[in-house]
């Protein structure tokens, strides 16, 4: 159950994540270039940085199945 509400939160938290990015890039004045500092960061850093919260998130909160009642 822990999986699944993980993997639930992740996607629902990628959307906002992508974007917070597309607004981030768009305000570092569209840089271009792949290995661009700022293209890493708004691009990538900030999208999968709310994945993986999502997915904490939701590790935390689902139940262990070991302890349903």
């Amino acid at each position: 159950m822990r999986t699944i509400s993980a993997l639930a939160f992740a996607g629902v938290l990628a959307i906002p994540g992508m974007l917070v990015g597309l607004m981030l890039w768009y305000l570092l004045g569209q840089p271009e270039g792949t290995w661009n500092l700022g293209v890493v960061f708004a691009c990538n850093v900030v999208p999968l940085g709310s994945v993986l919260v999502g997915a904490v998130l939701g590790w935390r909160a689902g139940q262990d199945p070991g302890q349903a009642s």
